[in-house]
């Protein structure tokens, strides 16, 4: 009888340890009741992707404005200097700055006029003001308290107009022959007026951006 005891103990102990067997790893087939540790995933930080669009088609570059010069400047045009050394300038408030380039001559002939040039910034050679614009665009802003005339000349019947809309011309008189020859552009002209029409004194051309 404590053989067969001592058998049966055995053959328990036995069905035990094999019970905790199973519960440590389960039959194949079957989904275990065991989760391995819960790890917090990382924030997903990327943008969703767009749908992937058509090349835009190239655009021709556009004609350069000369007024996207790197630098501006307003002021009144003065002549400085004795002959033969005279400068063209423009007089602002933090001093003289010469004018320089194919624009110079033209800006001379309005002595007293307040302008705005656009152009480049050069250094310029004594006994000149060490600052200098390489003009490439300006606008005459008013003479004499006067604001210009600025319009497309045109000629009419052997007279010439500054027309400055489709309904509104302004009669020009005594135009220097240097007028004549801008027929068909965009001047600017300041002048007396009299019964015969404005008598141009200065003029210049309104000079296109893409000039």
């Amino acid at each position: 009888m404590r053989e067969l005891c001592v058998v049966v103990a055995a053959v328990c102990v036995v069905v035990s340890c094999s019970g905790e067997r199973r519960q440590e790893a389960a039959p194949p087939g079957e989904a275990s009741d065991t989760l391995p540790p819960v790890t917090a995933a990382a924030p997903d930080t990327t943008t969703p992707s767009a749908p992937a669009a058509a090349a835009p088609a190239v655009a021709a570059a556009p004609a350069r404005d000369p007024r996207s010069g790197d630098t501006t400047v307003t002021g009144v045009v003065r002549a400085v200097g004795a002959m033969p050394l005279t400068q063209t300038v423009v007089q602002t408030a933090s001093g003289e700055v010469a004018l320089v380039g194919p624009y110079r001559d033209e800006l001379a002939r309005v002595v007293g006029a307040e302008v705005r040039v656009w152009g480049k910034a050069v250094a310029n050679a004594p006994p000149a003001p060490s600052r200098a614009v390489e003009v490439s665009a300006y606008e005459v802003v008013q003479l004499n308290g006067q604001r210009p005339v600025v319009g497309k000349l045109v000629e009419r019947e052997d007279s010439h107009f500054i027309e400055l809309s489709r309904t509104e011309i302004v009669r020009l008189a005594a135009l220097p022959r240097e007028l004549t020859a801008l027929v068909g552009r965009r001047v600017w002209v300041f002048g007396e007026r009299g019964p015969n029409g404005l008598r141009v004194q200065v003029f210049g051309e309104v000079r296109p951006p893409n000039e």
